[in-house]
């Protein structure tokens, strides 16, 4: 546990290394949260209001698909955008906003049929989960553990979807199964680094945005307008600390890419990189790959 968490740091240091050369980029996950949250509270609160989305259980209409799919389409838009840019700047160029939306708008096709798949199966795995929480007893820890089981091999396939668009223009199920291939090919256990840097960004929330919040709510009854300040700074620090831990996601997952198929480390270091995943077997040394 202590290495993988010595793995995560490192792995956060050098994707900062990399993406502070390029600080404007974080912007595009500041504008995926912009979207995502318009859909959810405009559109889907429209979606509501005319019963396109089920309550108390009822199935999802096809408008209401629409609309989950429309917020999938915003974050996958804008990590294609942001992992073109990354990739932009390990071969040496200078990428900024303009060039990186170009880069997702040559990819429309293909972000919108992965959004379409990601939502379906985001769907599905929702209504497995609801199947066995109505279990009662051993049967349903099991079922519960089966689906959670299920999201997280989900998961793991389609680790480098985004980079595999980005990069080898792949679209739909030939996205799904290139990331797949590289993951198992490449390293045969789980992934270490990338999932430690979820963890340290839901702390780092918690810390500088969850105890400045729950300070502003406690202020709010003494004055309401410095509880609503507090409570608003502390959204924003939330917020940016939200992107700003998307955007190190999506960097370290595009140079692992990088570094995994033609083995080109750009600007990661060769040994960080090497201890980001723990593997099986190393094929760049033993003339394997594709």
């Amino acid at each position: 546990m202590i290495e993988a968490f010595k793995r995560s740091f490192r792995l956060i240091g050098e994707s900062y290394r990399v993406l502070r050369q390029d600080p404007e980029l974080i912007w595009l996950t500041v504008a995926s949260f912009i979207a995502v949250t318009f859909v959810a509270g405009v559109l889907g609160g429209f979606g509501f209001s005319i019963g396109v989305f089920g309550a108390n259980g009822e199935p999802v209409s096809g408008s209401g698909y629409v609309f989950l799919a429309a917020g999938y389409f915003a974050i996958i838009y804008f990590q294609v955008a942001l992992v073109a840019a990354v990739m932009h700047r390990m071969d040496g160029y200078d990428p900024d906003i303009g060039y990186a939306l170009s880069q997702a708008n040559q990819r429309l096709g293909a972000i919108i049929m992965w959004a379409a798949i990601a939502a379906t199966v985001g769907l599905l795995l929702r209504a497995l989960e609801g199947v066995a929480r109505g279990q009662s007893g051993p049967a349903k820890i099991v079922a519960i553990i089966v689906v959670s089981l299920l999201g997280f091999a989900w998961s793991l396939m389609v680790f480098f979807v985004i980079p595999v668009i980005v990069v080898e223009q792949k679209t739909g199920v030939e996205a799904i199964r290139r990331s797949s291939d590289t993951l198992k090919q490449k390293f045969g256990e789980s992934v270490i680094g990338n999932q430690g840097i979820g963890l340290i960004m839901v702390l780092a929330i918690v810390v500088f945005a969850g105890i400045p919040l729950f300070i502003g709510f406690a202020l709010f009854n003494a004055s309401a307008v410095l509880g609503g300040i507090v409570i608003l700074v502390a959204m924003g620090i939330g917020v940016f600390i939200a992107a700003a831990g998307a955007a190190l996601d999506s960097t370290d997952r595009a140079v692992l890419y990088r570094y995994v198929t033609p083995g080109e480390t750009g600007q990661f270091a060769k040994e960080v990189l090497d201890s980001a995943f723990r593997p099986s077997k190393d094929l760049r040394n033993t003339g394997g790959g594709f």
